[in-house]
């Protein structure tokens, strides 16, 4: 007799319930919201009524009412049957000043939020290798990012303030002692630059981004008191660039892009380097499994942001041959960071 799903199938729901649970796009939405709102920071001096939280939220009452309903139902906040909320241990996380806080990283008008909403997408990335962003919102994630002013303030204050993912080998691992200049291309709010300006006292350079980031970098170099040795230029990696550094640095930038695109970013900096420049690679080359025990859910998440999670210096080494770049490593003994130096293959050469 042939099995059929009614023959296989059994009277306990659990594991339906269990998956419809783990398939719940309302519940993550909903703490996001809340983190959006501010409201655990709203709830740090006492409860407060539906109508004191919507007016302060510039929210609709009867909605916001539903949305405190239910993550009271989720222990979130809970409310005392006079529809005064308050927080709970659980909410906590979701304060601004708590030293566990999560709220920035949850607030969906915030760069890790924005990035994570993109996730609905994922059917477009495993259909076609592409990220979601694009597919999702009609942009890619840093052109919007960058270019929003309404991100301006998100990336302002989510911004580290240290060289992060191994940054640190490109102030450290790297022998700067004859150069004098330097231009860091995709330079983001500027501590990279900062931070190496600060260890290498006799390097003056610049940091190149889009708007949004030139902004905040321009504010970061005057607040580190470097605008006598450092400057922040707005412009495009796409487009022709400065020329006249002893270093051009791209630190974490070929990950975000395509090999197609890659290759296009390394042509205008070979073209602004010209043959005496030297094109230094902070490449991020992420070895999963020594970053967190969930290997298959950060690798699937990496590759939903950027095209190019893990390149290694072949990799690099033929995407930068059409730029007439040939690759030499110069140090691979970091798990995110791979340092890697290029230079202009010689006429009648090959890489």
């Amino acid at each position: 007799m042939t099995n059929t799903l009614e023959d296989n199938a059994t009277s306990d729901p659990s594991a339906m319930l269990q998956l419809l649970d783990l398939a719940s796009i309302l519940k993550p939405m909903a703490l996001r919201v809340a983190a959006t709102l501010n409201i655990a920071d709203l709830l740090a001096n006492g409860p407060m009524t539906i109508a004191e939280l919507a007016e302060a939220t510039d929210t609709s009452e009867p909605h916001l009412r539903k949305l405190m309903s239910y993550l009271a139902e989720l222990e979130i906040f809970t409310e005392d049957g006079q529809e005064r909320f308050e927080n709970t241990s659980l909410s906590e996380p979701l304060l601004t000043t708590s030293a566990f806080s999560i709220r920035r990283i949850l607030d969906v008008n915030g760069g890790v939020g924005r990035s994570q909403l993109g996730l609905v997408g994922l059917l477009h990335t495993v259909t076609t290798g592409e990220t979601c962003h694009s597919s999702v919102f009609g942009s890619r994630y840093w052109d919007e990012l960058n270019n929003d002013p309404k991100y301006l303030e998100s990336l302002r204050s989510d911004g580290n303030r240290q060289p992060v993912y191994g940054a640190e080998e490109i102030i450290h691992g790297y022998d700067w002692t004859d150069v004098r200049t330097v231009i860091d291309i995709g330079g983001n709010n500027g501590m990279v630059l900062i931070n190496l300006l600060q260890s290498q006292g006799h390097l003056s350079g610049a940091t190149l981004d889009l708007p949004n980031l030139a902004s905040i970098a321009n504010d970061e170099i005057t607040a580190a008191g470097l605008t006598e040795r450092a400057e922040s230029i707005s412009g495009s990696f796409f487009e022709p660039l400065p020329k006249g550094y002893d270093v051009y640095l791209l630190s974490g930038i070929l990950n975000d892009w395509t090999d197609a695109e890659a290759t296009q970013i390394l042509t205008n900096v070979a073209a602004a380097a010209g043959p005496s420049a030297r094109i230094l690679l902070g490449e991020i080359n992420l070895r999963y499994e020594m970053m967190s025990p969930n290997v298959a859910e950060l690798d699937l998440y990496m590759s939903t942001l950027v095209p190019a999670p893990v390149r290694t210096v072949d990799d690099i080494a033929r995407i930068a041959a059409p730029a007439q770049l040939k690759a030499d490593l110069v140090k691979d003994d970091h798990p995110f960071r791979t340092l890697i130096e290029l230079t202009p293959v010689a006429a009648g050469q090959t890489s």
